[in-house]
């Protein structure tokens, strides 16, 4: 299994749903190698592989660092913030020389990959998909490739065509791709000509272990007030500028209420300065990249989840705030909408319609608890069970038809 990140060391869904599928798939005893890129870090992983069967689970980390989206955003002197997240220069979507960290990779997977006998490669994401064809060239093993999010997912109508084109390329090329929702699948289809036949859809699900790590950091006390919060990568495909102007409808009527962005990304610095403009600064607050045990804080400090995604596959964030019991508004444009009951949907672009759905959790309380309750039992029953198992069942769909061509050569 290839992947760019894995805990503890994690910037954004994809290491949380590798750590889900990687510890179900052990418990139905599936034997994993799991190689991602080198971390800038010296932390192993053990306090989230703990009682996987010894010997079945084996963490490879190789070359160098690949971080593309992780940005501490800068925030002025007059911006709120609940951590210091530095003062770093804004950048772009995609960081450094992503595209040699990839191809380095790559390399350093044909190099391990000499030296181990496997029945499958799974590769996550696009940054993976050339290390997992190269494997397939030189072992002859079948290639599952697994798509969390597309090139046009990640920057909407600005995309960039090397992406695309590695992207196409592995999802083509590959035995079987994976997604996440019948939405990515209508999207690779339409972008990348990729035959339904070779798509499997297999829902994300919620990784408790990710939001029940020992808490260790000191956290400060919750902002006075009712939370509104927003938590993922702050970028133009999570669509957190229609949460900023959302707060500009409730907060002129509301000043018991603050609105939180949790996360970082290319978005913050405009954001700030729309805050600004709508002059609600002082109740719009930036937390910076939030760790692990930060999440559970503020998912349990906030009274209300927005995700008002522009173009999201799944989005395991509406799922970790269920679990928490917080009362989820969600983008009908999002994976996960297909997938859960207990939430509020909402067409992105419909600010109005997302205030007044605030305003009404916000009024009353009770009924939020109640959506709150629901949505956690949910939660709570979507399992990596059931994914790990269908996942299984595309290894073995691969390797029969993998054996029968080989006899018929």
């Amino acid at each position: 299994m290839l992947g760019w990140e894995y805990p503890p060391y994690m910037t954004g869904g994809l290491g949380t749903a590798c750590h889900g599928l990687v510890k179900a798939l052990l418990e139905q005893e599936a034997e994993v190698t799991f190689v991602v890129p080198g971390v800038k870090s010296d932390v192993l992983p053990s306090t989230y592989d703990a009682g996987a069967p010894k010997g079945l689970f084996h963490l490879e980390r190789v070359g160098r660092p690949l971080d593309p989206y992780r940005q501490e955003p800068v925030h002025p002197k007059t911006t709120n913030t609940l951590f210091d997240s530095g003062n770093v220069k804004r950048r772009d979507l995609y960081a450094g020389d992503l595209l040699g960290s990839v191809e380095n990779f790559t390399d350093e997977v044909e190099r391990i990959g000499r030296d181990r006998e496997f029945d499958i490669i799974h590769a996550h994401d696009w940054m993976t998909f050339p290390a997992g064809l190269r494997l397939r060239e030189i072992t002859g093993r079948p290639l599952v490739v697994h798509l969390h999010s597309t090139e046009y997912d990640r920057c909407l109508s600005k995309v960039w065509p090397p992406v695309c084109e590695i992207e196409g390329n592995g999802l083509n090329e590959a035995d079987r791709v994976v997604t996440v929702s019948n939405r990515s699948k209508q999207g690779i289809r339409e972008h990348y000509g990729v035959d339904a036949a070779r798509i499997t859809v297999i829902h994300n699900a919620l990784n408790r272990d990710h939001l029940e790590v020992r808490r260790s950091l000191p956290l400060p006390d919750p902002p006075e007030g009712r939370i509104v919060l927003f938590l993922g990568r702050i970028t133009l495909q999570k669509g957190p500028e229609y949460f900023v102007e959302a707060a500009g409808r409730i907060l002129p009527k509301r000043n018991d209420t603050i609105f939180v962005l949790a996360g970082t990304g290319e978005m913050v610095p405009p954001l700030i300065e729309r805050a600004a403009e709508l002059g609600i600064a002082d109740k719009v607050l930036f937390t910076g990249f939030l760790e692990a045990e930060q999440l559970r804080w503020i998912l349990e400090a906030a009274d209300i989840f927005v995700m008002p995604s522009v173009s999201d596959p799944f989005g395991i964030t509406c799922l970790e705030a269920m679990y928490c019991a917080t009362p989820v508004i969600v983008s009908k444009q999002s994976g996960i909408a297909e997938l859960v009951e207990n939430v509020e949907k909402v067409d992105y672009w419909k600010v109005d319609e997302i205030a007044k759905k605030i305003a009404s959790f916000l009024d009353d309380p009770e009924a939020a608890k109640s959506m709150g309750k629901r949505a956690s039992e949910e939660a709570r029953r979507i399992t990596w069970d059931r994914p790990a198992g269908k996942c299984l069942e595309v290894y073995g769909e691969i390797l029969s038809s993998s054996d029968r061509a080989r006899k018929r050569d």
